[in-house]
């Protein structure tokens, strides 16, 4: 996706605001060691197939399946406790992978129904937002094992959704994904326009873990339809996915 990364802010007041304020209390990471994922699908479990119910591919307490294999995964860390607050995959068809997917999810649910547009796109930069969670302990502001929470933390809960978002964007710019796609319950978009997201709608409802509808967007889009106020937060999750990327590229 396009650079976002363009201007530095100039009234440093504007990080009293709860959402900039995220990663003062969060860590945005990749997962790239198997105990990373590991807490990652343990909380994907948790969230969709123990509070919601999902019927989901479930082994051993944890939820995955091929799609993982083709992903690339972040997750949020709540520097206080260390635990896993939330996360995300992107998928990509990176045929570099051992087990690479073909098509994405929303490729394979929708079949031929998706705008011809689509079809034509390049395979090697699309990507798919996908198994975005976030813990209940967050959702609902629950202290860990008693601990107090930190002055002014609580308040920045509600964010952790636009925090995962912005991570999406800034995995996609990272890896050079330019077309974004995601399932969403039909409320989320509504909620994210608010903040700049302008995800295109390309389809019908379709119940799939739900009712979930289809939606795109481009590198243009993302770039000049963020809302201004959070691209200090978004410059801060990026420099933070790309400390993970770059200490990857370093043991390799």
């Amino acid at each position: 996706m396009g650079s976002l990364i363009t201007s530095k802010p100039t009234d440093k007041e504007a990080f009293k605001e709860p959402y900039l304020r995220l990663t003062d209390f969060f860590n945005f990471k990749l997962a790239f060691s198997d105990n990373e994922k590991k807490h990652f699908y343990k909380l994907r479990h948790e969230v969709f197939c123990q509070e919601l119910s999902y019927k989901m591919n479930i082994l051993n307490g944890v939820e995955k399946d091929d799609y993982d294999h083709s992903s690339i995964h972040c997750i949020i860390e709540h520097k206080h406790t260390g635990i896993t607050a939330g996360g995300l995959r992107v998928i990509t068809l990176d045929s570099s992978l051992e087990k690479a997917a073909s098509k994405l999810p929303i490729e394979e649910q929708y079949k031929n129904k998706l705008p011809e547009f689509i079809t034509e796109l390049p395979r090697k930069n699309i990507c798919e937002a996908s198994r975005l969670v976030i813990s209940r302990r967050f959702r609902e502001g629950l202290t860990y094992n008693h601990e107090p929470l930190i002055k002014d933390e609580k308040s920045t809960f509600p964010y952790l959704i636009i925090g995962l978002f912005l991570s999406s964007y800034a995995i996609a710019e990272l890896f050079n994904k330019q077309h974004m796609f995601a399932m969403m319950e039909p409320t989320l978009p509504r909620l994210l326009r608010k903040y700049g997201f302008n995800f295109i709608k390309v389809g019908d409802p379709i119940h799939y873990h739900g009712i979930r509808e289809p939606y795109y967007i481009d590198n243009s889009t993302a770039s000049n339809g963020m809302a201004k106020k959070l691209l200090p937060l978004y410059r801060e999750i990026h420099d933070q996915l790309n400390c993970s990327k770059t200490e990857l590229s370093t043991t390799i």
